[in-house]
């Protein structure tokens, strides 16, 4: 029984430095994804770079990505303080697939596409809805999903 508590602390401490490490890795993806976002901003519009369709495309592609990173972030910080990351996920999954309907160009190929992603969108908000509802109802918990 002994060593079954000595085994299950240092999983534990595996499990806790792990996460720390994947959140810091997150955090600093995020820094140098804002920086990029912002040095594209910077080269594109004040340098005299071209600001078309197709480069506004990309650095709302960008600035989507970043914010993804930036709700990872938050997943992990709420995960290594044992709060539920059930809505946190939830706002990732919709701000990912915005991104992916934001991002696509639509074509003849592309187009079949647009309804199964609309329909993902719709299930993926109605369910962060729900979620976000239950949570403010209920308040925060302190116990893992």
């Amino acid at each position: 029984m002994g060593a079954r508590s000595t085994i299950e602390r240092w999983l534990e401490r595996i499990e806790a430095s792990l996460s720390v490490g994947v959140t810091l890795g997150t955090a600093v993806v995020a820094v140098l994804g804002l920086a990029a976002f912002l040095l594209a901003i910077v080269h594109r519009g004040l340098l005299g770079g071209t600001l078309d369709a197709t480069a506004i495309g990309h650095l709302l592609d960008v600035g989507l990505v970043v914010f993804i990173a930036l709700e990872l972030f938050k997943i992990g910080i709420a995960h290594l303080r044992n709060r539920s990351i059930v809505p946190t996920v939830m706002e990732a999954a919709l701000i990912a697939v915005v991104r992916k309907i934001v991002v696509m160009e639509l074509d003849a190929e592309t187009f079949p596409r647009v309804l199964p992603l609309s329909l993902l969108l719709l299930s993926v908000g109605a369910t962060w809805f729900l979620v976000h509802r239950s949570h403010a109802s209920v308040g925060p918990t302190s116990n893992r999903e």
